[in-house]
Formats: C-alpha cells, sequence, structure tokens
C-alpha cells in the first residue's frame, strides 16, 4: 500500500484509457452490463438521485425568495420577478414544462439515468460516452429521446479528450454553438479519470455552467480502512475517498453545497459506498 494513503498520484498512473475502452466495449449493451451484474439497484438509484434534485430544487427557491424580499423596492416589483422565477424551461417540440433547459451527462452509456432521472426533468440532453453501441441505443430513430426533441448532441469521446468545441458524433441542433447548462449530472464515470484530469474536467465546466446551474457528481467511495483511493485492474478505475473526491472539487474552484451518502441498497450486495455532491463554482 502507498504509505501516503491522502496522494493519488502513484495509484492513478495505473489508469489507462485504452484498457477502459477495451472493458466497455465487451460489456453488453443492457441494465445488467450497465451496473456490473447488479441491475436490482437501478431503481433505488434513480429514485435517490430524484429526491437529491428535489431538494436543490427547494434550495434554490429558498434563496429566490429571500433575495427577492430583501431586494424588492415595491410590491409590482416584487409580483414580477416572482411570475419571472416562476417560468419553467419548455420542449417547443412537445409543450411539456421541465424543471431544466439544457442537461449535459458525461459517461451516459445506454441511457439508463438519461430516460428514467434526466428525461423527465430536462428539455434538452447533451451526452458525452465514448462507446458508440451504447449511444447508438439513445439515438436510433425509435429512441424517446429521439421522439421527444430531447437529444441534442452526443460526443463518442473520453472524457479525457473532450472538450465542448469539439464537433459532435450526433446532433439534432441547427447551431453547433455550445450552450450554457443547468445541470451537468455525472455519476459513476469520473472514476475513470486520474486526479489531474478529474481537476481540469471540473474546471472546464464552470464556463458551460449557468449562474444558477447544478454540477452534480454521484460516484462510488473507496472503502479502505486508512481512506487510501483503490485501483481496479478489471476497468481501469478508480475508486476515491470522500476526501479526494472533495480536494478535486476544491481545486477546481467548486464549492460544495449539498451532499448526501446513498440509502437503500441491499447490505448483502457488500457494494461500495455511493455518495451525490451537488456544486456550484466558488462566488
Amino acid at each position: 500500500m502507498n504509505s501516503d494513503t491522502s496522494d493519488p498520484s502513484a495509484i492513478d498512473s495505473q489508469i489507462s484509457t485504452a484498457d477502459q475502452i477495451s472493458y466497455w466495449q465487451s460489456i453488453s449493451a443492457d441494465v445488467d452490463g450497465m451496473l456490473g451484474g447488479f441491475p436490482q439497484v437501478s431503481r433505488i438509484d434513480i429514485q435517490f438521485s430524484r429526491n437529491f434534485i428535489q431538494k436543490l430544487r427547494r434550495l434554490d427557491n429558498r434563496s429566490t425568495r429571500a433575495t427577492s424580499t430583501s431586494t424588492s423596492t415595491s410590491p409590482i416589483q416584487n409580483t414580477a420577478q416572482a411570475q419571472s422565477q416562476s417560468q419553467s424551461p419548455t420542449n417547443t417540440h412537445t409543450n411539456t414544462t421541465y424543471t431544466f433547459q439544457h442537461a449535459l451527462e458525461p459517461g451516459a452509456g445506454i441511457g439508463r439515468v438519461t430516460l428514467n432521472l434526466l428525461a423527465p426533468l430536462c428539455a434538452h440532453i447533451d451526452i458525452v460516452e465514448p462507446i458508440e453501441k451504447f449511444t447508438a441505443v439513445l439515438t436510433a430513430p425509435e429512441s424517446p429521446l429521439v421522439k421527444n426533441h430531447q437529444l441534442s448532441r452526443v460526443w463518442n469521446l473520453p472524457l479525457q479528450d473532450w472538450t465542448p468545441t469539439l464537433p459532435p458524433a450526433y446532433t439534432a441542433n441547427t447551431t453547433t454553438s455550445s450552450p450554457k447548462y443547468d445541470l451537468i449530472f455525472n455519476q459513476w464515470c469520473l472514476n475513470h479519470l486520474s486526479f489531474t484530469s478529474l481537476v481540469a474536467y471540473f474546471k472546464s465546466l464552470i464556463p458551460l455552467l449557468l449562474p444558477t446551474g447544478w454540477i452534480v457528481v454521484k460516484e462510488n467511495l473507496s472503502s479502505d480502512a486508512f481512506g487510501a483511493d483503490i485501483f481496479d485492474a478489471d476497468d481501469s478505475s478508480v475508486t476515491r475517498s470522500d476526501a479526494n473526491w472533495r480536494a478535486a472539487f476544491t481545486e477546481a474552484g467548486l464549492r460544495l453545497v449539498k451532499t448526501d451518502l446513498q440509502t437503500g441498497f441491499p447490505k448483502e450486495l457488500k457494494l461500495y459506498p455511493v455518495r451525490i455532491y451537488a456544486l456550484r463554482p466558488v462566488e
């Protein structure tokens, strides 16, 4: 074991993007493959994330009400602000009202989170996913995201190689300009990045985020007794400690607004602890 359990650099040297791609190419394009043989946790996982996002919305609503009350100069102005703030994004093709206008989901796979968590909440969704056989499920004509005109862009690239200025592999938009996101949802994909790449990735998200937007990270936590990160040679990933996740956020210029520990997974499965973090840029 590395004597300095707080330093992720030694274990990160074992990460191989080529090995990661090779592993995921061998995985079946279904929920069982996406969840490593534990498809039974999907419903619990999605519901917990849905509840967490609802908590973030309540945080914003309380903040908005407090700001509106303290800064308003007249009842007319206060009413106008309230009306403006109550307006929600609408998908012009479906006339459906959503919580978020435009979301980005890295590591979407076949769209387990995309379809079950994000699609009911987001008018438009962009995806970064290196495995084309996975995104083919989402870009197919019969895909609900395509039918509802919610899928905007798909980049088939590893996160290490992605920048929002690159042309996407799939686009349903007439413009190539990069939008601002009000939700960037990362789950079970950032463990493929080295600590240095992780910090660089987080920094790259800040200019893409609306002032009221959220960066959400949901990942496994190391269960090492000494707090060390754990390398998995099977998929060339690193399970990080809570301390190292928080260190990456801080180094990237993000502040932690809220975090919860996932509950409800069957104990007999002996899974890693899972934590969800809500982040915004440091003001």
